[in-house]
């Protein structure tokens, strides 16, 4: 869009430069205040010849014409020549022009700069062409501009709500965490890590300006300076930064994850692996080369599987900040396993959702238009979709705090979900006083929203439930066919090193399939809200 508008003002312009240019010439031609002359002027010759110039690398020729006329003014005859004109005259030939009464010898193909003007009628017309849809651009670029300065300020009332929020949250969590000796190591490095991004800033800024002349010996003497103290003060950033969130997430992340995970493995600097994240299917059009994950979860909750990593696309420097700002990803991936075959991908993603590749997946209009107008539904089989998306599945999805863009993708016993415009769990806010009473009771509110999920949606029973509602109206008299996961995507976990698959989950898969076998007829009752033991809770 930026692009659209920049093409069609850039060619507006051009225009009006144009149209400046020639009444710029159209008052040099006529002398001010005079009124010109008709008069008539014979053509006396025409003399061609050939003129080379070179266009591609190669000599070209093309003819020219210096064509001669002459007129007569109050019986003085004044002859003139028009050099190197694309065209030739034939000798004898008349034309009208116009001279100026003062000086007959100054002669105009037009009247007046009011007639020279007229000319340029085809030019205002261009430029009135292009101009409309460059204001058009303009108008929905300052809209998007709104829609994201609202959101930053929205986001930004959010967390000035949650903060006492979160801080009484961590008041009751009694956590073994010294906080007074964690802040005394933290804040002093999150002061120099700020003053530091402010020093390479600046000398960043002050790279662009370029200095000539006299000066030029200074310059590359300053550049040189720079160049060394950049590459210091970076040497300094990153190892301040790695010391900073190794004590951030030994002292706070990891006591966190252990009140929800009897074991996890938690890795802050690895996240999945590129070929996960293209298996994934919510990456589409991104440059892999351009994507980072890091801060590796995986756990098993409540005997259901769980894996998460950030996922962020690094800024495209030649591009505008509103044009990262649209295209940006910045958010969480979630796998969660339930260990219930599906027949058939579905696939749920937010309004133009530019990410999320449903491939052949037919859409499917769901009955709800609230819902409708937020999210789009893809499915395999379109039955699958009316049956898992049950009214309140669909009044859940409707309460999420979808901050640009939310997906879910259920692939046989796999649901991946992909949350775009939020921050990690155990992300910190560098510009702002460490608060570590918020910073706590965020991270543990997050993460229990995230293992939330499947207890609030009760999905290994939906799922199941699923399957045989399409089953019986299929009339099929075989179970459909399960497409057993036999190789679950790891990533940057060693399979071996991994608990899924372990004794722990092979006991939780035994408990879940003797407690699942609910009778249809509970098919349609509302989900309980609180926590059991057949799942997680979550509110994204």
């Amino acid at each position: 869009m930026e692009m659209a508008f920049i093409c069609c003002q850039a060619i507006a312009a051009m225009m009006l430069l144009g149209i400046l240019m020639q009444f710029i010439a159209a008052k040099m031609t006529f002398e001010a205040g005079v009124e010109y002359l008709p008069v008539t002027i014979t053509w006396t010759d025409s003399k061609s010849y050939e003129s080379t110039y070179i266009e591609d690398g190669k000599k070209r020729t093309r003819v020219i014409y210096d064509n001669s006329y002459r007129y007569e003014v109050d019986g003085v005859e004044y002859n003139h020549t028009v050099e190197e004109s694309n065209y030739g005259v034939t000798p004898g030939s008349t034309d009208i022009r116009y001279y100026n009464p003062n000086d007959p010898s100054e002669i105009s193909a037009w009247r007046s700069v009011e007639e020279m003007m007229k000319g340029t009628v085809h030019v205002w017309v261009l430029f009135v062409i292009f101009q409309i849809p460059a204001v058009f651009f303009k108008i929905k670029i300052e809209q998007k501009k709104r829609l994201i300065k609202a959101d930053h300020e929205a986001y930004e009332e959010k967390i000035r709500q949650d903060i006492q929020k979160n801080k009484e949250i961590y008041r009751t969590l009694n956590l073994a965490i010294d906080k007074e000796k964690i802040f005394a190591v933290l804040e002093p490095l999150r002061i120099r890590i700020c003053q530091n991004q402010k020093k390479i800033d600046w000398i960043m800024k002050r790279a662009d300006v370029q200095v000539g002349g006299i000066f030029i010996l200074v310059t590359i003497v300053v550049k040189i300076i720079d160049s060394y103290r950049l590459r210091k003060l970076k040497d300094k950033l990153d190892m301040d930064h790695a010391t900073f969130y190794m004590e951030y997430k030994r002292n706070i992340a990891e006591p966190i994850l252990e009140r929800f995970f009897g074991e996890f493995q938690y890795k802050p600097s690895q996240g999945f692996s590129k070929n996960e994240l293209l298996g994934f299917k919510f990456l589409k059009g991104v440059n892999m080369n351009t994507v980072h994950s890091e801060d590796y979860i995986e756990g098993i909750y409540k005997g259901v599987g769980y894996r998460q990593a950030d996922v962020q696309r690094e800024k495209r420097l030649d591009a505008s900040e509103l044009y990262n700002e649209i295209d940006r990803l910045h958010g969480r991936i979630s796998i969660y396993e339930f260990k219930k075959s599906l027949n058939g991908d579905i696939v749920i993603k937010s309004k133009n959702s530019p990410h999320v590749d449903v491939g052949s997946l037919a859409k499917v209009e769901m009955e709800n238009i609230q819902f409708n107008d937020r999210f789009d539904v893809y499915a395999a089989n379109g039955q699958m979709a009316y049956y898992l998306l049950t009214p309140q599945f669909m009044e859940y999805l409707l309460q999420l705090d979808v901050r640009r863009e939310t997906a879910f993708r259920f692939s046989t016993n796999h649901i991946y979900v992909l949350r775009n415009g939020i921050n990690g769990v155990f992300e910190v806010d560098m510009s702002k006083p460490l608060d570590l009473q918020y910073e706590i009771g965020k991270s543990y509110n997050e993460m229990k929203e995230i293992l939330d999920f499947v207890d609030v949606l009760n999905l290994d029973r939906v799922a199941d439930q699923a399957n045989l509602r399409v089953m019986y109206s299929m009339e099929e008299d075989t179970e459909p066919s399960v497409v057993q996961d036999d190789e679950s995507p790891y990533g940057v976990v060693d399979m071996e090193d991994s608990i899924f698959g372990g004794p722990a989950f092979e006991e939780a898969e035994m408990e879940t399939d003797m407690s699942g076998n609910d009778d249809l007829e509970n098919w349609n009752k509302p989900v309980s809200s609180q926590t059991g033991s057949g799942g997680l809770r979550l509110k994204l």
